[in-house]
């Protein structure tokens, strides 16, 4: 019991570094570029906004890896992004703070 309940801890704690670090990540601007390329629409005024909602889409990936719903429309966009024309980028980021490349799996 006294090692399951150390290899749990180990591992929020590892979990709780994962989400500090995510907190500090940014989308780098190329990546923003391409976005406001492929999106005119959508305002840079919404970028730290999508941001922080992909962000929270990855760390709940963190605590618990299972399908969830993304938190909008624009959040989806970047994702959609990442993965069709930053594809290196994006599985270096998923590696980094998940442990694994978190595959796209639409909802019907």
């Amino acid at each position: 019991m006294l090692i399951f309940t150390f290899l749990s801890f180990k591992a929020r704690l590892n979990r709780l570094k994962k989400t500090q670090n995510l907190d500090h990540f940014k989308i780098p601007n190329n990546i923003w570029i391409a976005f406001k390329q492929r999106h005119p629409n959508i305002s840079p005024l919404a970028y730290p906004w999508i941001e922080e909602g992909f962000k929270d889409y990855l760390a709940i990936h963190m605590w618990h890896r299972n399908s969830y719903a993304m938190p909008s429309n624009a959040v989806d966009a970047l994702w959609h992004l990442l993965i069709e024309e930053f594809d290196d980028f994006y599985q270096f980021m998923c590696q980094n703070f998940l442990g694994y490349k978190l595959i796209h799996k639409p909802h019907d």
